[in-house]
């Protein structure tokens, strides 16, 4: 599979560099990741401000909505210079399909 092959790399680099130094491969436009666009969440992914976190009972911000903990997969994404959070909800079941969204903070 193509996709697996670009994540089998032997160096230790992340996965957002994986993906950028294999664009052309996943089907994205070069100049999404050499800068010659406007700021964007690939952008915010490298900041080392943005945090991914998995969500547990202790997460102090738990998605808004009031998905459980118990019965989903939570990430939440904060980027601090946009005031923004997003959670991916994955249920895991698998029965659900897994979804997203996020808010700005006031």
């Amino acid at each position: 599979m193509r996709v697996s092959r670009i994540f089998s790399v032997k160096t230790k680099i992340s996965a957002v560099d994986a993906i950028a130094a294999n664009a052309a491969a996943v089907g994205v436009p070069y100049a999404y990741f050499n800068g010659d666009h406007e700021p964007s969440s690939y952008y915010y992914l490298r900041k080392h401000t943005t945090k991914i976190t998995l969500c547990t009972q202790q997460t102090p911000m738990l998605p808004t909505k009031g998905e459980s903990i118990e019965a989903n997969w939570i990430f939440m994404l904060q980027i601090p210079e946009l005031n923004t959070v997003h959670w991916a909800i994955i249920d895991r079941s698998g029965e659900n399909e897994e979804y997203n969204y996020g808010c700005k903070l006031s």
